[in-house]
């Protein structure tokens, strides 16, 4: 799962799904749209479209857990700015996390 914040604060989450270390299926959280993105995921995008209840969880999950865990992050790095240079003025960065 990735998790992006972008610059205004809106949060989004996608999935990676693979096979034998190869990434076939990809999940927009935020569209709930699925991506083949080898032919081993063709089957399995078939089937998780069908049942709604799929991408409803990934989409709950990710928009909860995304959301939990770029605040915690967020807040330790504002800590790190404000401890490591009061002066410095470093625009907000986009932060992503991936977990295999």
């Amino acid at each position: 799962m990735t998790c992006r914040c972008e610059e205004d604060g809106h949060i989004s989450g996608s999935w990676q799904f693979g096979f034998s270390g190869q990434m076939c299926l990809l999940f927009d959280s935020e569209n709930g749209h699925w991506t083949v993105v080898d032919s081993g995921g063709r089957r399995m995008r078939e089937k998780w479209e069908k049942d709604r209840a799929v991408s409803n969880f990934f989409k709950k999950v990710s928009m909860g857990d995304c959301r939990a865990w770029l605040r915690d992050f967020l807040v330790r790095w504002e800590e790190m700015l404000t401890t490591t240079d009061p002066g410095d003025q470093t625009p907000r960065i986009l932060s992503v996390f991936r977990l295999r």
